[in-house]
């Protein structure tokens, strides 16, 4: 094997990245399964773009170093809260709506089942029909479902 010599470090520049995750609609409840990740230059959730396809969006920044024409790239850091496309609904939200006899009654009796028994406060209602578990800081931005 050839040894390959050291190179000489003529450019280094290092910069922090900010992205946008867009979290994909799929077939199974309280998860996501594919992203869109996108280059942002900052963390406005009012730019974000909410077309049907996405559930929700979250940011994260990541070192990225260049040195000469080669390009590192750190781990995902500093992440945001998940910010869902929907309506926020509480356990007593999802008891109501069951009550109004809709024609997704079982589906939100499945959700309210589930959110007993992971003892989950609220859930984000998005704009694909599909309900996924909201954390202490996630955000919904209100969407018409």
């Amino acid at each position: 094997m050839k040894q390959q010599k050291n190179k000489k470090v003529t450019h280094i520049e290092i910069e922090t990245v900010t992205y946008i995750e867009y979290l994909l609609t799929n077939e199974v409840q309280f998860t996501h399964v594919e992203t869109n990740i996108r280059r942002i230059k900052c963390r406005d959730p009012n730019n974000a773009s909410h077309a049907n396809k996405y559930t929700g969006f979250r940011f994260f920044d990541r070192t990225e170093c260049v040195i000469n024409d080669e390009l590192l790239i750190g781990e995902r850091t500093n992440y945001s809260p998940i910010y869902y496309f929907g309506l926020e609904m509480s356990i007593s939200d999802v008891k109501r709506k069951i009550e109004t006899k809709p024609a997704n009654r079982s589906n939100l009796e499945k959700v309210l089942h589930e959110m007993k028994l992971h003892n989950y406060k609220r859930v984000a209602a998005t704009v694909d029909g599909r309900y996924y578990p909201l954390q202490k800081k996630d955000v919904v931005l209100e969407r018409n479902i």
